[in-house]
């Protein structure tokens, strides 16, 4: 199914462009998770991803980082930043996905 292929692609993707030697599980803000995913989904080649996750009501990218955290793909936490007067939301893969 696309909507499958889809939440894989985004999956992979944060774990490549996000990848560091340093850091096995680095904390990755969601505005630059946000402009990755952005770019993979509304990219004319991907217009069936974006078709089939508008079927399922996933309309906002927002949508598809909280239903993998609820399936338990991310683990999320909000940081106070300097400079900003809301906390930040933060992302990283689950510890137990990254030995799978």
């Amino acid at each position: 199914e696309t909507t499958a292929f889809a939440f894989k692609l985004f999956f992979s993707a944060f774990a490549v462009v996000f990848c560091r030697e340093d850091i096995l599980r680095p904390w990755v803000p969601w505005s630059a998770v946000k402009l990755l995913w952005k770019a993979l989904r509304f990219n004319k080649d991907m217009q069936d991803i974006d078709i089939a996750l508008c079927k399922y009501r996933l309309t906002k990218l927002e949508y598809i980082a909280d239903m993998m955290c609820v399936m338990g793909v991310f683990d999320e936490k909000y940081i106070t930043e300097p400079g900003h007067n809301t906390k930040q939301r933060y992302f990283r893969i689950h510890h137990d996905i990254m030995w799978e």
